[in-house]
């Protein structure tokens, strides 16, 4: 069979990887069969149709934190791809990722294949198996957003933060290569607020977002002052509450004790106060940094706007 005749008896291979984000999980083309679905996660039972899964993280882990995920992984006949075998999965798949690893490990000068989630892992296997298919393919992915949040709220930020920019990595290699990857316009994925310089300079709406962050930043800044000054004050008035206890055991029936009960007294009321402040405070600091998440994730996408110009 000549090679023209087998890349038409082929057919191309439609690969949909499926993560769990609401926003566009539920478009994914579950009702043609003419893709594939690949998931991931914990949510094989919410699934209509699935052809691969992939759970690549501990197996222990994930039996006790949801038992019947596991049991979903263990009586399943579709293939299951796990990082290390399990005697109770039959349908498990394991070895898989050292042909991503001989493919892409040299590209990378520290060694390791930039795969910082289960997404990323699955669209490496998408491109091989696409690439080695005579007709080629497509990828689309749905219900992945990676919305990073805040990377500003108290240095933590979501895990997403570090996963992105491996997903966007892949996805522009899989364009690169030639294979279509369609992303939803309702996904974060590869969305920007506008075009470097030439669209965010002259956004007005651009401008009072960063205004607004700033005035956000100074009252995350206060918020976190007034709760170490409570939480100070705090282990001042507990130090000397515990030394006067210490003392009026050693003046029961004196006349000292009572006025000492009396500056005990005061120092649980200063207590009282800082914890009260110190209560305050920490619904101050966690408002703002709900506002600064919401805030940074609107930056992300603010549109170009009139012309400061």
């Amino acid at each position: 069979m000549t090679e023209d005749a087998k890349q038409t008896e082929s057919k191309p291979l439609k690969i949909a990887v499926l993560g769990t984000a609401p926003t566009s999980s539920a478009d994914a083309p579950f009702t043609d069969e003419s893709w594939e679905i690949w998931g991931c996660s914990c949510g094989p039972m919410n699934t209509p149709r699935v052809t691969r899964w992939f759970e690549i993280h501990d197996l222990k882990r994930k039996k006790r934190q949801c038992p019947e995920y596991y049991q979903w992984m263990c009586e399943t006949d579709k293939p299951v791809y796990l990082h290390i075998e399990d005697p109770n999965i039959k349908a498990g798949v394991v070895g898989w990722e050292k042909a991503i690893i001989e493919r892409w490990q040299d590209d990378f000068s520290h060694g390791y294949v930039y795969n910082t989630n289960s997404i990323s892992w699955m669209l490496c296997q998408a491109i091989l198996e696409i690439e080695a298919n005579p007709a080629g393919g497509e990828v689309a992915i749905y219900g992945v957003d990676m919305a990073v949040g805040s990377l500003a709220v108290g240095g933590n930020a979501s895990e997403y933060a570090h996963q992105r920019p491996s997903c966007e990595y892949w996805i522009g290699l899989c364009r690169g290569a030639g294979i279509k990857c369609y992303i939803p316009e309702k996904s974060d994925m590869l969305k920007s607020r506008g075009m470097y310089g030439f669209d965010t300079d002259n956004s007005l709406l651009y401008h009072r977002m960063v205004v607004r962050g700033d005035d956000l930043q100074g009252r995350k800044r206060g918020a976190e002052q007034q709760v170490k000054e409570a939480e100070a004050n705090m282990m001042l008035a507990r130090g000397g509450m515990e030394t006067i206890r210490q003392i009026m055991q050693q003046c029961e029936g004196n006349p000292t004790a009572e006025l000492l009960a009396r500056a005990a007294q005061d120092l649980q009321n200063q207590h009282d106060a800082a914890q009260h402040q110190h209560g305050e405070a920490m619904k101050v600091r966690h408002v703002v940094e709900g506002a600064l998440i919401s805030h940074d994730h609107v930056l992300q996408g603010c549109p170009p706007g009139e012309s400061l110009v």
